[in-house]
């Protein structure tokens, strides 16, 4: 898949420019009436910044460099200085910006990320639990505040499929396990997967099995909000 490499500015309460690629699915056709399901990336800490060569690095992109999915698949890039958790709002304004600039199915639309960026999707999917038909994130976990990890309930209803190494010594399992065993014991939807001898790396073995997008595929939101 090749991506476009563009800029977006987004306001909130300040201005905030994103970085961003976007990649297309084969057969994407602007004019055309289809809508394509999509995958909003949210990359890890090594990828902090404004340059665009920093994200190859790692996770779905080094993915779908080499491989076509059907998917839209957005990637912004957290701007210096800050993390994913303080631009939960931004990554949301973002997320309607490309909704009105490509043909984004807003029922199909999915949101995965990998370590500071697995941190980011758990805090943006429980601020805004109708805004996803499902969420992997992958070796990570939530900051333990504002009223988490109960906090994760709010999420129950969305389908999670996370994914955690055990051996991981930067951001430990226990970060995820607290998660899924609040949204089972409160009859969330969620799947775990926990790997051996990974590290802190789950992600490469992770994006590269084809059983997660054909999962997320099968995830449609019933109830689609949309802005007037």
């Amino acid at each position: 898949m090749k991506a476009i490499k563009q800029e977006t500015r987004v306001k909130t309460e300040t201005s905030v420019t994103f970085v961003n690629h976007v990649y297309m699915p084969d057969g994407y056709d602007p004019g055309a009436d289809t809508t394509w399901p999509t995958i909003l990336f949210l990359h890890g800490k090594d990828e902090i910044g404004t340059p665009f060569d920093i994200l190859p690095d790692g996770g779905l992109h080094s993915f779908v460099e080499k491989n076509e999915l059907p998917f839209i698949i957005l990637e912004p890039q957290c701007p210096a200085g800050s993390e994913w958790v303080f631009q939960l709002d931004a990554l949301m304004s973002f997320l309607e910006k490309m909704s009105e600039q490509y043909r984004i199915d807003a029922s199909r639309i999915y949101l995965t990320g990998l370590s500071m960026g697995a941190i980011g999707a758990w805090h943006l999917a429980i601020r805004f639990p109708s805004a996803f038909a499902a969420v992997v994130p992958i070796s990570g976990g939530t900051y333990p505040f504002l009223g988490y990890p109960d906090a994760v309930t709010s999420i129950k209803d969305v389908p999670v499929w996370t994914f955690h190494g055990t051996d991981d010594d930067v951001l430990p399992i226990a970060l995820t396990e607290i998660l899924v065993d609040t949204l089972k014991k409160n009859g969330g939807n969620v799947i775990n997967t926990y790997y051996e001898h990974t590290g802190h790396d789950a992600w490469t073995r992770t994006y590269s099995n084809g059983e997660i997008y054909q999962w997320l595929l099968k995830q449609t939101k019933k109830t689609v909000v949309r802005k007037p």
